[in-house]
């Protein structure tokens, strides 16, 4: 075997020059965020398509429609949720864009006298923290 000659080696620099050069660019292009996001989305578009289709390429009806369900539940459940946060034991809607300049906070009747026609026990109602709450036991204050 021979030495190789000095052009040979500046040859073989220069070919692993450009070989590096083509992989950092490559890197470059993998590393960029709109190339990052394109790989996402395809590979999101692949596994929705092999969760929502069978191995002929026919719709998984079973699966769409048990995804469906569980959807209008978690809906309908947010709706009740965010309904009964806003709305006192009486069914009075309190907007979320009221402007309270007071605290309040949410409690459940334990018990009620006889001139209470409004709220009944177990009604949850609305009152104010930094009241001073005066009940009439008798008529006496």
């Amino acid at each position: 075997m021979s030495t190789p000659s000095v052009e040979q080696i500046q040859a073989d620099i220069e070919a692993a020059r450009v070989r590096l050069a083509g992989t950092l660019d490559e890197l470059a292009f993998r590393a960029q965020p709109k190339e990052i996001l394109r790989r996402e989305i395809e590979h999101a578009k692949a596994r929705f398509a092999a969760a929502t289709h069978d191995e002929h390429g026919e719709l998984r009806t079973e699966r769409i429609a048990a995804v469906l369900a569980v959807v209008a539940i978690l809906a309908i459940g947010l709706g009740l949720v965010r309904r009964r946060r806003r709305t006192s034991g009486g069914g009075i809607l309190i907007p979320a864009t009221a402007s309270v300049g007071k605290r309040l906070a949410w409690a459940t009747v334990v018990a009620t006298g006889n001139n209470a026609r409004q709220v009944e026990v177990g009604d949850r109602v609305l009152f104010d923290l930094e009241d001073l709450h005066e009940v009439e036991l008798q008529s006496k204050a």
